[in-house]
């Protein structure tokens, strides 16, 4: 998440992200803007919860804190120190509408496979897939290119024969 969308939850939200130690505090949010408004949500209700239990805790010195706010196989996970049953309902929540939100945007998306799981809507998906594509062309040419300039070195086939073999893969 950028730093400004980062800030604007941790700043709004001090209880709930005030623990020094833990990976927000340490790493930020990793996860995609996307996801802002489900975390802004969830940070309202979870720091309200938490001011409860402190009302009805004044004696613990473990006030239940996020400790890891990540992206993992294209779902949201949100990790407290501690939570109350009425907390985890509200990350579950959270969590399973991450599932149908995409990472980028916001909008409505799904699960998809490419180089990792990720959650995304139809353009994100098909803007990743360009990109995947753009470098997997670029890497295949270079891969072939260099091939070609080893068996050139190596005299066991003739140039002629080289350049024919190769245009014969690439240009099917």
């Amino acid at each position: 998440m950028n730093k400004e969308l980062d800030d604007k939850l941790t700043q709004a939200h001090p209880i709930l992200y005030g623990d020094k130690h833990s990976d927000v505090e340490l790493w930020g949010f990793q996860c995609g803007d996307g996801w802002f408004d489900i975390l802004w949500h969830l940070s309202q209700k979870l720091e309200y919860l938490i001011k409860q239990w402190a009302r009805e805790h004044p004696r613990s010195a473990h006030v239940p804190r996020a400790s890891i706010v990540k992206e993992k196989f294209g779902g949201l996970r949100f990790h407290m120190t501690h939570t109350t049953p009425e907390m985890q309902k509200h990350i579950d929540s959270a969590e399973r509408l991450s599932l149908t939100t995409c990472e980028v945007c916001g909008a409505i998306g799904e699960k998809r496979m490419g180089t990792r799981i990720s959650t995304l809507c139809d353009q994100h998906n098909q803007e990743r897939q360009m990109s995947l594509n753009r470098s997997f062309n670029e890497r295949l040419w270079s891969d072939d290119y260099q091939v070609f300039l080893g068996n050139l070195k190596s005299d066991r086939v003739s140039y002629e024969e080289l350049a024919k073999q190769y245009h014969i893969r690439h240009l099917k």
